[in-house]
């Protein structure tokens, strides 16, 4: 199920945070009750659900979020696919795989898949979690 992190500043601050922590704790809060509020068109959403799939299914616990121009809605037919993976743990290993289903989901579908992913504690509580990507991602990322 995909989430749009935009629709939460139209229901507060609240509703930011239970979309940013996954409704019911699963990481993967309601597409259907923000639909309306994203900018993503059906083809971009169903990778994304498809990416986050695959990685689910080497990092259950990974968070994903679409963010950047397909995520907004305006990308062009050759704007790379932005997205955010968030691990428990990042290591050399991890990104590799990371960038292996990336690239073959984007096959797939004729799409640059560009990850970025951080580790929880790198996303959350580091000095990346204050940068104006993260921040960017919080507020208007997509999440799956």
């Amino acid at each position: 199920m995909i989430s749009c992190h935009m629709g939460a500043r139209l229901a507060g601050q609240d509703a930011r945070e239970d979309l940013f922590r996954g409704a019911g704790g699963t990481g993967a809060p309601s597409w259907s009750a923000l639909r309306g509020h994203c900018g993503m068109d059906d083809s971009d959403q169903r990778i994304l659900e498809t990416f986050a799939a695959r990685v689910r299914g080497q990092f259950p616990e990974a968070r994903v979020w679409a963010f950047g121009s397909r995520a907004r809605g305006e990308g062009e037919w050759d704007s790379d696919f932005d997205v955010c993976v968030v691990l428990g743990r990042l290591d050399a290993a991890a990104d590799q795989v990371l960038s292996e289903i990336a690239w073959e989901v984007g096959f797939a579908h004729d799409r640059v898949i560009t990850t970025i992913p951080f580790s929880r504690d790198q996303f959350e509580r580091g000095p990346f979690s204050e940068s104006a990507l993260v921040q960017t991602i919080r507020r208007e990322g997509v999440a799956a």
